[in-house]
């Protein structure tokens, strides 16, 4: 029996370092499952529309792979997308399908959800409106506005119909005149962010505030 245990021990010591590698490896490579919860993005929006509302941000993806490879993966690695280039104004019923989420080799996608979204458009339409001034502080004591100026004095809004339906003007960001003696001129932007407008055309006016004495003669 002893020189059964002790003949050729380098070969058994080698065949057990290899039995021990060998059951590492098969169970690195055993399947494994986790979840992952990421940023689900909106690709090629037809230019001629806009997401109405806050359709979904996220969505819960649950990927089997090894545990080797399982042991390596981040979020920062996967990513969602839905393509919007056949959308339709309306309603819209996307699938979200394996092939919209990115993964590394070797992970795949078992399930996801939400595995469906519903993602309302409208079509964008726009609208001509006058453009006014809000202004901020008053001028000089014995000094008063005189007359203010806007150019161009109307811009184009794009928005949906319900949104352009009830607005028929514009403001500015507020100018400030506190303490002003002498005329003002400045570049201000269209103040669209208390608007869900998409944009103005153009965004941004010249404004004078003309400033002139309250005493007689001047």
């Amino acid at each position: 029996m002893k020189e059964f245990f002790f003949k050729n021990k380098i070969l058994k010591i080698m065949a057990l370092i290899f039995a021990i590698a060998l059951w590492i490896l098969v169970e690195g490579e055993k399947k494994t499952e986790v979840g992952f919860l990421i940023p689900l993005e909106f690709r090629d929006l037809p230019k001629d529309m806009v997401i109405i509302g806050k359709p979904v941000q996220e969505v819960e993806v649950r990927i089997l792979a090894s545990k080797k490879g399982i042991s390596k993966l981040s979020p920062m690695q996967l990513s969602a997308s839905v393509d919007l280039s056949m959308a339709k104004q309306g309603v819209n019923n996307f699938i979200i399908a394996s092939r919209d989420i990115k993964t590394p080799t070797g992970a795949e996608i078992i399930k996801t959800n939400p595995s469906s979204i519903l993602i309302h458009l409208e079509t964008v339409v726009t609208k001509l409106v006058p453009v006014k001034v809000k202004l901020s502080g008053s001028p000089a004591g014995g000094f008063h506005v005189k007359d203010i100026s806007i150019e161009p004095d109307s811009v184009v809004l794009f928005g949906t119909q319900s949104e352009l339906n009830d607005i028929n003007d514009i403001y500015t960001e507020p100018v400030d005149i506190a303490g002003i003696k002498a005329n003002k001129t400045t570049m201000l932007h269209i103040k669209l962010a208390d608007t869900e407008l998409k944009k103005a055309e153009p965004d941004v006016v010249r404004v004078k505030v003309s400033i002139a004495s309250m005493q007689r003669g001047k």
